[in-house]
């Protein structure tokens, strides 16, 4: 088992399609869109970004998935993210969260390791991180076990959800 990551832009929730665009579906002229991803309940800390309701995909659509690693390898990534970005153990973020909640990256490390999603202002903001912060990415060394080329990977993986999340998507952790 692992971590896998699915990332949509350009979805739209689905009462917010046109009334035309539901009558060309019920006359079988267009077929509805795919249901990505649906959230029965608000939780701020699984779903940064997103309101609860059910996310359908667009013609307009694009998509990325990829494996983040085994949920210890992608703690070892994350960890080795928090500290190559914010140089501290991703704990001292965790146990003091409001003096960190501005700073890059903090919204995909106190993320869950192993469900959510992530849209919206959110995903905006983790995308720019990834785009700002990519050159101190290239010049990590190696941390732990895991080796530059796969950290670079899996950041360059994420940097491609986050452009398609900020583009009305969502990052989903699966």
């Amino acid at each position: 088992m692992g971590l896998d990551i699915y990332a949509y832009s350009r979805i739209v929730e689905k009462h917010q399609r046109s009334a035309n665009q539901q009558r060309l579906e019920e006359l079988g002229l267009s077929e509805p869109g795919e249901e990505i991803y649906q959230i029965e309940t608000f939780d701020d800390q699984a779903f940064k970004g997103l309101a609860p309701g059910t996310y359908l995909a667009t013609s307009l659509t694009e998509q990325h998935s990829f494996r983040a690693g085994s949920y210890s390898g992608y703690n070892n990534w994350r960890r080795a993210l928090c500290l190559t970005m914010l140089g501290v153990e991703p704990a001292e973020l965790w146990n003091d969260t409001g003096s960190w909640k501005d700073l890059p990256f903090f919204n995909l490390i106190n993320h869950s390791d192993c469900d959510g999603a992530i849209g919206g202002p959110v995903a905006k903001s983790l995308y720019r991180d990834f785009v700002k912060q990519r050159h101190r990415a290239e010049g990590r060394s190696e941390i732990g076990n895991e080796d530059g080329g796969w950290f670079l990977e899996v950041y360059d993986d994420f940097l491609r959800g986050f452009e398609l999340a900020a583009d009305d998507g969502i990052l989903i952790f699966s």
